[in-house]
């Protein structure tokens, strides 16, 4: 049985924009230096646009904001772990409710991704001065 893809929103703004600029797929993807099929996969649903360089490439290229374009990726089905601490397990639910990545967070909070990763799994806990950063970005205030 042949599996049907619906187009995703980010899909539909991407081939909407590209077709509005006169852009055809392999001139955007030539433009961004991915495949005709990579382009293509993101509009027709295929390929969910996990890749946040792609997606910042995409938004540049066609002049969209990276954000909301980011915002507009399918959310990913998240396999969640038991946390070994609550603080982690808070943090991560902040983290996806707000859509960002561990990269993105880490970003924004001007730490390193290996930094938040390993607080999310509980093992580490964070100085002060990081959970500030991290309530920051985040819009919370980090239980105790």
């Amino acid at each position: 049985m042949q599996r049907v893809y619906q187009p995703t929103t980010l899909g539909k703004i991407i081939r909407a924009r590209r077709k509005q600029h006169h852009v055809t797929l392999r001139e955007c993807a030539e433009k961004i230096g991915v495949s005709r099929q990579a382009v293509s996969q993101i509009e027709m649903g295929k390929n969910r646009g996990g890749n946040s360089k792609l997606i910042e490439d995409i938004a540049q290229v066609l002049d969209l904001d990276e954000r909301e374009l980011l915002l507009t990726r399918p959310k990913r089905r998240l396999c969640q772990k038991k946390r070994e601490t609550p603080l982690g397990e808070f943090w991560t639910k902040m983290r996806i409710k707000q859509s960002l990545t561990m990269k993105q967070l880490a970003t924004l909070a001007g730490v390193s991704e290996a930094l938040v990763s390993i607080n999310e799994r509980g093992k580490h806990r964070p100085k002060n001065s990081t959970l500030k950063k991290i309530a920051l970005v985040l819009e919370c205030k980090i239980p105790r």
